[in-house]
């Protein structure tokens, strides 16, 4: 499900406090162990990433470069390789729930007969699975509103059509980048 940025910044923030012990471990070269979880509990570590192949989707869009540029290749790489350090055996992406279709393209990348598109699931995703061996990567998006419901549980009967019909509006004039944008431009991926 797609949210708006401040709303998915805030639900990382509260998460990152609760992995951070096994976070900050790993990053200084140790292993989370179930010591720093508690018995028969496993780390894990949540990552909050802007869409590099923004779909258009969200109640607030990015305007981000190319994650394509070499740039911006360099800085996913450096990425990765930090991530590998925490050195997860399972790596759950952004995809539909059960879908075969981005397990396929992980195969796929894997055995070099597929390029990686601009999309963060295989630039930072399907990266980090290959560097660690992983077997594949494994689609967690399941279809649901904010509101708890899915998609078969709303009303979804459309309201009757009482605005009159006009003449189509002129293309509204490119808008300005948001701070936030600016600020993504000028810095790097991490």
């Amino acid at each position: 499900m797609h949210r708006s940025a401040r709303v998915t910044a805030m639900a990382l923030a509260i998460v990152a406090l609760r992995v951070a012990p096994a976070v900050a471990q790993a990053q200084a070269g140790g292993s989370p162990t179930s010591a720093a979880c508690g018995d028969g509990r496993s780390p894990i570590m949540i990552l909050g990433m802007y869409h590099m192949a923004n779909p258009g989707l969200d109640a607030v869009n990015v305007d981000a470069d190319d994650v394509l540029l070499p740039r911006r290749q360099a800085e996913i790489q450096h990425v990765v390789n930090h991530l590998a350090s925490f050195r997860p055996t399972i790596i759950a992406v952004e995809a539909p729930y059960r879908s075969t279709a981005v397990p396929d393209q992980y195969r796929r990348y894997v055995a070099g007969t597929y390029a990686l598109s601009r999309n963060e699931t295989e630039q930072i995703g399907f990266r980090l699975a290959k560097q660690l061996g992983l077997p594949g990567v494994t689609p967690i998006d399941f279809p649901m509103f904010m509101s708890g419901l899915v998609y078969s549980e709303l009303d979804l009967t459309p309201a009757p059509d009482t605005a009159k019909k006009s003449a189509p509006a002129a293309p509204a004039p490119p808008r300005e980048l948001s701070a936030g944008e600016k600020l993504l431009r000028a810095s790097t991926v991490s």
